[in-house]
């Protein structure tokens, strides 16, 4: 008899972050139409339990780059907060109907749940953590984009169907896994690196033993021999039975999701996770309060049909079509907006200097007007009526010069307004310089137009335009 030692493995031997997954069985359709209203005040706790999560990965960092390991006390809060994360995103992606409680710790009657086993780090993974996760990461960007768009068919088909698909409830409940493996690496809790986002390998069928073959007809024997011991009322002995063979013991760890349940101290085969220690096994550091609760060793594979492989495909395929789509559409938004500002400010410049020139025209128009004064009557008129002329002139050049800008299109009917109102002036001034030999008509021509009014309008229109610009 052969008898093989049991194999001592570390206490300290980390797992990967697994998670379990109930049926897809029939939801209520109210509770489905309203999903991600209901899912919101457990989105707000999380918000502030994420807050402490990340203050306690972040010093729990220093605490593994020094001692090796992430402190297990860090480990069960953070572990229970993304058991309760995970419950959540599940309930919002349709993968339960049962509305997740508001608690850290496991719950064998909740169809979803998350575990891991923390364990010694190399110091060097830890140091760079950060940039190892990267490609992962990127991985999971494209799963999640993928999956969020599909989550609008997930909710129509379960609206309508009274249960998701079973394809799409695989592939959600994959992405979701490697998801949470991914943080649960970036959170330090383990070492093992995300893998197996197409699902776990199917266990082999076991094999069962069928009847022994009957005994061949010794060779060689004669014919009278034959129908003797066919007629003897005497049974020939039956062959003796194998010599027992003792069963071999197990090891105190399970060495993955697809080994066999270990014994507990009551004798049942239901380990806590599947990476479970034999009685007397000093206990992981996620057994506390926090722990998960028993739940059979198959419930922790997540074994994908064919079908539900090709819709993880189809996630990583559409979330890259939507980030590229989305970077395009930024690209284009920026571009337009840099092309605009580059635009903008160009047009502001030399509608400002447009504008100076007009204002220096203005004053020495205003000082020719007053000089003007001294001359008697026709003297005087003739004068205001030349000066009208030269300004009116100014104002063309102005409006021509605005016309000559290219503005942006926002602002384009700012433009106009301020081209208009200096049009209108020069209109005017031009009139009144043709009556420079009637000082009566002049005067009541300047009366009824009031001039002044028209130059405050210049004034107005380039200020509205000006603010425009700024604001492109």
């Amino acid at each position: 008899m052969v008898v093989v030692q049991p194999v001592s493995v570390p206490s300290e031997a980390p797992s990967p972050v697994e998670m379990a997954f109930g049926q897809p069985e029939r939801q209520r359709r109210v509770t489905v139409f309203f999903r991600p209203i209901l899912a919101i005040p457990q989105y707000v706790v999380l918000y502030f339990l994420n807050i402490a999560a990340t203050v306690l990965v972040f010093i729990g960092w220093f605490a593994a780059l020094f001692t090796g390991r992430f402190p297990d006390s860090f480990a069960e809060f953070v572990s229970g907060y993304l058991r309760w994360r995970a419950r959540v995103d599940a309930y919002t992606f349709l993968l339960t109907d049962q509305y997740p409680p508001f608690s850290l710790r496991g719950s064998a009657g909740d169809p979803v749940d998350l575990t891991v086993r923390t364990g010694r780090l190399n110091r060097w993974s830890v140091l760079f953590r950060y940039f190892l996760a990267l490609p992962a990461a990127l991985a999971v960007a494209l799963l999640a984009v993928g999956a969020g768009i599909f989550w609008i068919v997930t909710w129509v088909a379960t609206l309508v169907k009274g249960s998701p698909p079973r394809a799409l409830f695989e592939a959600n409940a994959a992405t979701l896994r490697f998801q949470y493996r991914l943080t649960g690496y970036f959170f330090m809790l383990t070492s093992f690196y995300p893998a197996q986002v197409m699902g776990d390998e199917a266990l082999p069928e076991p094999v069962v033993a069928g009847p022994p073959p009957a005994s061949p007809v010794p060779p060689f024997v004669g014919e009278a021999e034959t129908t003797a011991a066919v007629q003897s009322p005497v049974a020939a002995p039956a062959p003796p039975p194998p010599p027992p063979v003792a069963p071999l013991p197990p090891p105190p760890y399970a060495t993955g999701p697809g080994a066999a349940p270990v014994p507990d101290a009551t004798g049942a085969g239901t380990p806590p996770a599947p990476y479970a220690p034999v009685p007397g096994a000093p206990a992981p550091p996620w057994s506390g309060p926090a722990a998960v609760a028993a739940r059979p060793e198959s419930s922790w594979r997540l074994v994908l049909s064919s079908g539900a492989r090709t819709m993880v495909v189809v996630f990583f395929v559409v979330g890259a079509l939507g980030i590229a789509g989305y970077v395009a559409l930024l690209a284009a938004i920026g571009g337009n907006t840099g092309v605009n500002s580059v635009q903008a400010v160009v047009a502001q410049s030399q509608a400002v200097t447009a504008y100076n020139t007009l204002s220096k025209q203005a004053s020495s128009f205003a000082a020719a007007s007053k000089a003007c004064a001294s001359q008697d009557a026709v003297g005087a008129t003739g004068c205001l009526a030349s000066n009208d002329a030269s300004f009116a002139s100014d104002l063309r050049d102005y409006v021509s010069t605005l016309n000559g800008i290219d503005f942006p299109s926002q602002v384009a009917p700012r433009a106009s307004a301020a081209e208009a109102a200096a049009t209108s002036a020069a209109s005017v001034l031009a009139n009144l310089s043709t009556l420079g030999s009637d000082p009566q008509s002049y005067a009541s021509t300047v009366n009824s137009l009031n001039v002044q009014s028209l130059f405050n309008a210049i004034d107005t229109t380039f200020s509205r335009l000006n603010t425009a610009l700024l604001n492109v």
